[in-house]
């Protein structure tokens, strides 16, 4: 899918760049925490998912993701 989100801006009669706009004011004034995708493994061709959660102390957290990402195993 090309546009995901050009169907529900056309409902509400904006182009998606103002949806993307709006979600982002949501964002910032606190109406709403995070705007995130959901990835359906399994449709997607995966046959396993993972999770990991680490705690990290504040000044660490770009550090940390940085090296997470350049993990490849």
């Amino acid at each position: 899918m090309s546009e995901p989100f050009k169907e529900l801006a056309d409902t509400l009669g904006i182009t998606t760049s103002q949806l993307f706009e709006k979600t982002k004011e949501y964002e910032d004034i606190g109406v709403m925490r995070r705007f995130a995708a959901i990835l359906r493994h399994r449709d997607a061709g995966f046959t396993a998912n993972g999770m990991v959660v680490w705690k990290v102390p504040d000044l660490k957290i770009d550090e940390v993701g940085i090296n997470s990402q350049l993990f490849r195993k």
